[in-house]
Formats: C-alpha cells, structure tokens, sequence
C-alpha cells in the first residue's frame, strides 16, 4: 500500500508540473503580448522631456521594470527549468531603492532605511523580480489601509542584510514550513512560486532568505548575500 500511495503521489505532481507548463506558455504569451507598445509609449514620454526631470527617473524604473516583466515570462514558459543567471556587477542598494519606490502610494507606506551603498553580483533581473515578490506579499498581508513596509538594507563585513518588514496578519504556525515550497500558497489566485523563486534565486547568488513572523503582529524577511 505505501508503495501505490508513492506512486500515485509520484503521478499527481507529474501531471501537476504538466499542466502548469501548458498554463505558464499560454501566461508569458498573455503577459509579454501589451509590453512591447507599453514601452515604446514611455520611451516617446522619455524623449519628450529633459532627462533633468524627475519624473524620468522614475520612467526609466518602469522601463527596467517592463523588461523584467519579460524576462518572468520567458522563465515563465519553460517554469520546470530554472531561468540560467546572468550575473554581474550591479548597485544593490539603488535597485532596493528603485524598487521600493514604485509601490509608496496613499494606500502603502514604505520606510526605507539604507545605511551603505554596497554592490553585488547577481543576476539583476532575477534580485528586481524577488524584491518585487517580496514587497507584493508585504503589501497583500495588510487587511487594513494605509499598509505599512519597512525596508532596512545595512552591511555586515563581506555581507549585506536586507529585512522586508510588515505589520500584516502574520504567517501561521502550520505553513511556516511550507512558505518556500514549490505550488504552496496561502493566496485564492496564488501561483505558490514567487517565494521558491526568490529562494532559488538568493542561493544561487550565494547568499541565504529566511524569515520571523508573528501571528497578529507581522512577518519579516531577510536576504544575506556577499558583497562585490
């Protein structure tokens, strides 16, 4: 009997990783086929105006963030493959800052605190994607508006330490062993890779993600990783 029950588990997650592929080409279609007019749209918004202009900067964000939505998909579309890193030499501290940036509205408060510029090597596209996916949960965790996030990223000799910190719900104590698994979500339209994502992706920089919660009170997240 425990032989059959291996086997029949063994043939639910083969099947559960087939659909999903089926599911992940029709996705990256559906999400790269609006990109493309996006970008040439803020482009010409771009060429429009004085690069001095404050809101150029936060265009270009965009833009990276348009090319990073891209890249997810190609990934996206071959999901049972991990996306190969293309690392480089990259300022950590102004993606942290970047990013942070696009989601303060009336609705979230983002407190972000940056005691060191520190650089890294990385796959940028990869470290842009997990910090999206790290501050969307901080922001989802929040049942009452205006949400708040703290974002600290300070350095410790070789190695700098990033903490996303929330006053959500919490994580409760039966899926805190479950949070990094593959297809595991606690969300009604949660795809569950978001946060095996953003693990495979810190380790394969050579650093490590972990995280404190308590139900009621928050859930914080933290990234180590070597400096450049």
């Amino acid at each position: 009997y425990v032989i059959i029950i291996n086997d029949i588990s063994k043939l639910n997650r083969a099947q559960k990783k087939a659909a999903w592929g089926e599911v992940a080409v029709r996705m990256a279609h559906e999400i790269k086929n609006p990109l493309t007019p996006m970008k040439l749209k803020i482009q010409q918004m771009q060429r429009a105006m004085n690069d001095s202009e404050a809101n150029y900067e936060v265009l270009n964000s965009l833009l990276g963030q348009i090319d990073n939505l891209s890249s997810i998909a190609d990934s996206f579309s071959s999901f049972a493959q991990w996306p190969a890193p293309h690392n480089e030499v990259f300022d950590f501290s102004k993606l942290v800052r970047e990013t942070s940036s696009l989601y303060a509205s009336d609705d979230l408060q983002i407190h972000l605190q940056i005691t060191e510029d520190v650089m890294v090597y990385a796959d940028i596209d990869l470290m842009r994607q997990i910090l999206n996916n790290l501050i969307i949960n901080a922001v989802q965790s929040h049942v009452e508006k205006p949400g708040y996030v703290e974002v600290c990223l300070e350095v410790k000799a070789h190695k700098l330490l990033l903490s996303i910190e929330d006053k959500g719900q919490g994580i409760s104590d039966m899926n805190t062993a479950d949070i990094f698994k593959s297809y595991f979500t606690t969300k009604e339209n949660g795809t569950g890779i978001g946060l095996a994502f953003a693990k495979k992706g810190i380790e394969q920089a050579g650093g490590n993600i972990w995280f404190e919660t308590k139900k009621g009170v928050g859930t914080t997240f933290f990234i180590t990783m070597p400096r450049a």
